[in-house]
């Protein structure tokens, strides 16, 4: 059975040890991080692919939608735990799957995570490891993990792979939306490198074998934390 990957933010540890607790029982749910630290939350969604968030709202030094609001939703769903139940519209916002109330019951803990089995793994196909693209007139397949970098020419994106070019009429935002990611980032205004690819990086430059690649500032530090962080784990 496909399990469902999943960490928890919380600021109060005892209600962190009833979600592990609760998890442990649910055979289709994988607990695989608890954090007290929204940061570190943050950190550890740059760099692995989480499918499902518990997440207090009620915190010291922020609300817990900021943080839902801070993630890639697409990809990490919420599921919101509190003791105040006048948050609950703010699920609304965030698009939360469910919304607990502490202390939490394990039949209301099962009721949620079944909601989000059917939504992330029982209505939805495998992600896939690759993305279609325009190019000309017919599509064309392209492997993610080929990738190496990809180049912005007015509407016109090169992506460029270790043996090909292919070119499509697509923006970097929209391409931005589709790639996963914690393996791409965007270096410059023309400029998406593939994370693994990288060999090297200074402060001007992201080198891959042959290739350099110029880092703007505007892109420079949030690159740069993005690097650190992808080594890191």
């Amino acid at each position: 059975m496909k399990k469902l990957t999943a960490i928890a933010l919380d600021d109060e540890r005892s209600s962190l040890e009833v979600l592990e607790h609760h998890a442990a029982k649910v055979d289709f749910v994988d607990l695989k991080e608890v954090f007290t630290s929204p940061s570190k939350v943050l950190d550890y969604l740059q760099t692995h692919e989480v499918q499902l968030l518990f997440l207090d709202i009620e915190m010291p030094d922020i609300n817990g939608l900021e943080i839902a609001k801070m993630i890639d939703r697409h990809q990490t769903k919420v599921i919101l735990v509190t003791a105040f139940s006048e948050y609950a519209l703010g699920g609304f916002e965030v698009e939360a799957i469910d919304y607990l109330m502490k202390p939490v019951a394990y039949n209301r803990f099962l009721r949620a995570c079944l909601k989000a089995k059917d939504l992330l793994v029982n209505d939805q196909e495998e992600t896939p490891d690759f993305i279609f693209v325009k190019d000309g007139y017919q599509l064309t397949k392209v492997k993610l993990s080929d990738i190496r970098y990809i180049k912005s020419d007015a509407n016109l994106l090169n992506i460029y792979t270790a043996t090909d070019r292919i070119i499509t009429r697509m923006t970097m935002t929209r391409m931005l939306e589709i790639l996963p990611k914690n393996r791409y980032h965007r270096v410059h205004k023309s400029y998406i490198v593939h994370l693994p690819s990288v060999q090297k990086v200074d402060q001007q430059f992201v080198y891959m074998a042959d290739i350099e690649i110029p880092i703007s500032s505007a892109y420079r530090d949030t690159f740069n934390d993005t690097v650190k962080r992808f080594l890191k784990h």
